[in-house]
């Protein structure tokens, strides 16, 4: 088969088949935590595999050049093309917040305890201090980027809203930019992602079908708009050293010894 059928089934295939983990992880766990560390493993792993390389996805606690430290967030989306991980050790990492495109908690249920809980985890991140350095490539250096508002969003198996995306769902989210939720997956009933004008309206894009897919698309079409994170100002950072650049010039009488392509110095 070809054409958009064939489409339709690669969605559905993929989005059985983990909907179908995730409910097997709700019948088989009775302890919270259990679950809750397998389902979270789960989302990463999807996304891991999914998401185009650029993109590494993992788990841990955000830091700025201040030392300041975001809660322990569930799903992390980082790019280290531009940012080291300060520090990872069997699954515990601080990531720079430079380097963050996007951050998710993981829950087993849609409800607004929760969408509060994920809510105070993003605001956790944006609230710290992100630096933008300049990006130097052969053709010289381009200008510090802009900062981006960090993705923001909630995943969970199933929800406690009948519908799931009900008034009293919509209106349990904040507006303000330092907490709001940018995009959602109920994997067993539907995707969602909200758009916030400055106005202070909101307005919601869902699909039902397929929605882990769907709201991967979503991820993906939100990432995409972000371009690139900024580069770290490595200067930042070294200030916590107390780095002190002391002058040392050199004898000018002396000439330094010259070097053969061997690397020797010529007697």
């Amino acid at each position: 088969m070809s054409g958009p059928g064939r489409l339709e089934d690669i969605y559905a295939a993929v989005n059985t088949r983990f909907v179908a983990e995730l409910s097997a992880a709700q019948n088989a766990l009775q302890h919270p935590t259990m679950k809750g560390d397998t389902t979270e493993a789960q989302w990463i792993e999807v996304l891991s595999t999914h998401l185009p390389a650029r993109y590494r996805v993992g788990t841990g606690q955000i830091i700025d050049h201040r030392g300041a430290v975001s809660q322990q967030i569930d799903v992390v989306i980082y790019d280290r093309t531009y940012t080291p991980l300060l520090y990872s050790q069997q699954g515990a990492q601080y990531i720079p917040v430079e380097s963050v495109y996007a951050v998710f908690e993981v829950k087993q249920n849609l409800s607004k305890a929760h969408i509060h809980y994920a809510q105070d985890k993003v605001k956790s991140v944006r609230a710290l201090d992100r630096t933008s350095a300049p990006i130097y490539s052969a053709n010289g250096p381009v200008p510090a980027r802009p900062l981006f508002s960090i993705v923001g969003g909630l995943l969970t198996y199933q929800s406690d809203y009948t519908p799931s995306l009900s008034d009293a769902m919509v209106a349990a989210h904040s507006l303000a930019q330092e907490d709001r939720l940018d995009l959602g997956c109920v994997a067993a009933d539907v995707a969602y992602a909200f758009s916030f004008a400055s106005t202070g309206s909101i307005a919601m894009t869902t699909s039902a079908k397929a929605p882990v897919v769907a709201f991967f698309l979503m991820l993906l079409e939100r990432l995409s708009s972000l371009a690139t994170v900024p580069a770290i100002d490595y200067g930042k950072y070294l200030t916590f050293f107390e780095c002190q650049t002391v002058p040392h010039p050199g004898d000018e009488t002396t000439p330094l010894p010259e070097i053969h392509a061997s690397g020797s110095p010529q007697e």
